[in-house]
């Protein structure tokens, strides 16, 4: 921690982890999640939709509109 300290300074800019401006490299994804994100993707757009159909045949059919 002294070590950190003397580096960086007293500015208490040290960031959450206390690196002092430095970043944690990122986690690289694999493909199943961007395959497993993008069916997750597709489903909600689906489901949505699927709900805004169903509401213009409710109202349709409430209008006497046929089906």
């Amino acid at each position: 921690m002294r070590e950190i300290h003397e580096k960086c300074g007293q500015s208490g800019r040290n960031g959450q982890n206390g690196l002092c401006g430095q970043s944690i490299p990122s986690t690289s994804s694999t493909y199943p999640e961007i395959a497993a994100n993008a069916a997750l993707t597709l489903i909600a757009v689906a489901s949505s939709l699927l709900d805004r159909q169903l509401a213009t045949q409710a109202k349709n059919f409430e209008n006497g509109e046929g089906s």
